[in-house]
């Protein structure tokens, strides 16, 4: 996944848009999660079968047992979705989604099946997308839905690989393409949406999504990455400088994204940050290398959870759980330039900052998932000193609610007695950086 793209800077100025998310696609999903309301869900990016990839040692004797430990791990956490990616026509791994969706259900996960080459995945920037769609990715993504719809572990289908480009440039086609494969496998399993993730730069292909697929659409999601460092090789317009910067260009490109997924009627779930990258290019025939991404600790991660629930978000994704190596000597001989990531475990399967943060926050969570699922944003959010605040109703007591989230990742901060003030709030303590609290009004 290329993720460069995520991190184009936003205005300064901090806009948030009145926002009542509504989650008219519901019907969406599967019965038993329509009656108690779908939960907020708390999931990872991963590949396929890591094991055999390469992407991930020292978890497991063989790609089943490697996936039954992460999955546990990812359980242990306080996930409840895992997103599965590349299953892919040259790696034959079709037959290992049902062992991703039998292994999720015995550790109660939610499990995202995502193709990757044809005829798993649409084809991008090619002259015949729609033709090829028709003629290979409708009817594997059909025979699928014919094979899992019924399996309680699934969750969505995802037949392409996160949208980035401009509509006016080439995406309009490959959005329009995955509007013909949700229609289709609609028609064969209609308790299952049919998703993609957008580069949350490029809002205008989602805007275009939103007009295409309208109910069709399910659900919404947005690709965002705030933590870099920021170099000679860095572009001013790509990336954020400082701490500060960051947490206000995540918050508002949420928002952005709420705000069009409220219109569209439909849940908003976002992808997060969970790595580092080294960015390794050839310059005057020798090789440089450079940090890209930072990877986050718990303080980042807590941040990243909490901004999604203060924007109304209904689901964050981090990417990724496992590494990707680097390129083999001999392929790096015809590359200009490649990234080298480290994810939430490393090559060798250790456990990484970004791991140990999610756990913390996730662990934390663990019991209140459906309680911030069901959380609908009744108001503006408001922002004193860095605190953000921002009301909540349930609706199943009409119980009022308030989040407040510390945006500043470098100290702890007390709200002030102002914004206590404007939600009625009774609250003498100090949140930790980038931590957050929900509470109910006097």
């Amino acid at each position: 996944m290329d993720h460069g793209a995520t991190t184009r800077r936003v205005p300064r100025v901090f806009q948030w848009s009145i926002l009542v998310l509504m989650l008219g696609a519901l019907e969406s999903w599967p019965q038993d999660s329509r009656q108690a309301g779908p939960p907020f869900f708390l999931g990872v990016w991963v590949g396929a079968d890591a094991f055999a990839w390469g992407d991930l040692k020292g978890m497991g004797k063989d790609s089943a047992s490697t996936i039954q430990a992460i999955c546990k791990d990812l359980a242990d956490i306080g996930c409840n979705v895992v997103w599965v990616s590349g299953f892919a026509p040259f790696f034959a791994e079709k037959p290992l989604m049902k062992t991703w969706l039998d292994t999720a259900q015995k550790h109660g996960l939610r499990v995202v099946l995502q193709g990757s080459g044809f005829p798993y995945c649409i084809p991008k920037g090619e002259e015949e997308v729609l033709a090829r769609t028709r003629q290979e990715v409708i009817p594997f993504w059909e025979d699928i839905a014919r094979t899992y719809r019924a399996h309680p572990a699934l969750l969505a289908y995802c037949p392409v690989e996160e949208i980035g480009d401009n509509v006016e440039l080439g995406e309009a086609p490959t959005v329009e393409a995955l509007a013909e494969v949700g229609q289709a496998v609609a028609k064969v399993d209609p308790e299952h949406p049919v998703v993609t993730i957008h580069i949350a730069a490029w809002i205008n292909v989602a805007r275009k999504e939103v007009e295409l697929r309208q109910r069709r659409l399910g659900i919404l999601i947005a690709d965002l990455y705030v933590f870099t460092h920021v170099h000679e090789w860095s572009d001013p317009n790509s990336a954020w400088k400082t701490a500060e910067d960051a947490t206000k260009g995540f918050l508002d490109w949420t928002q952005q994204y709420a705000a069009l997924a409220a219109s569209a009627r439909v849940p908003l779930w976002m992808f997060g940050q969970a790595n580092e990258t080294i960015w390794t290019r050839k310059l005057n025939g020798r090789l440089e290398s450079k940090k890209n991404f930072k990877m986050p600790g718990e303080v980042e991660m807590r941040f990243q959870v909490w901004a999604a629930l203060l924007s109304g978000a209904k689901g964050l994704l981090l990417f990724p759980y496992t590494s990707n190596p680097q390129p083999p000597e001999e392929t790096r001989a015809t590359l200009e330039e490649w990234e080298y990531g480290i994810g939430m475990r490393t090559l060798e399967g250790k456990p990484t900052a970004s791991h140990a943060g999610l756990r913390a926050v996730g662990q934390k969570f663990k019991q209140d998932w459906p309680l911030m699922g069901r959380l609908e944003p009744t108001g503006d959010p408001i922002e004193i000193d860095m605190v953000v605040g921002r009301r909540f109703r349930d609706p199943q007591d009409n119980s009022g609610h308030v989040m407040l989230l510390n945006r500043d990742l470098s100290r702890a901060r007390k709200p002030s007695p102002e914004l206590l003030k404007r939600f009625a709030l009774s609250f003498s303590g100090e949140l930790a950086p980038g931590d957050g609290v929900r509470l109910e009004p006097k």
